[in-house]
């Protein structure tokens, strides 16, 4: 057999090895509800909050501690606003937690390795902050 096509069958070979690796070893975003949300903020095992939200929704209520952008934009906008890729991140938006999965497989995407989005609840539910409990 040719020594070019056994290089190339190997070099696929490599190629598909490797991607499935990289498959494999991707976790899928965490999610989350309201108060598993909110004790994260709370306790700080989750550092920043993004609303992918359009802006007509940001405009009619948001998380206070939230950073805006839009999911079509995690992309572009996500690197330029948040640089730290070690810190968690929870991403919200409408009800049923679609776009806010799909901006958390973005981020995956872009190199952020804690990752999680709101499965259930909204917004409203991030506010209510309980008292930490001391033992």
């Amino acid at each position: 057999m040719n020594q070019w096509l056994i290089g190339l069958l190997s070099l696929v070979a490599l190629a598909a090895v490797m991607t499935a690796f990289y498959i494999w070893n991707i976790r899928p975003p965490v999610a989350y509800t309201e108060a598993g949300a909110r004790s994260g903020i709370h306790y700080n095992t989750i550092n920043h909050v993004v609303d992918v939200r359009d802006q007509e929704e940001w405009n009619y209520g948001h998380y206070s501690e939230a950073h805006h952008i839009p999911v079509r934009q995690i992309p572009s906008a996500l690197p330029r606003t948040l640089h730290d890729r070690s810190k968690s991140l929870l991403f919200y938006g409408g009800a049923g937690g679609d776009h806010a999965y799909k901006a958390a497989r973005l981020a995956q995407d872009l190199g952020y390795n804690t990752v999680g989005y709101l499965a259930e609840g909204n917004y409203k539910g991030l506010e209510a902050l309980d008292p930490p409990t001391r033992g």
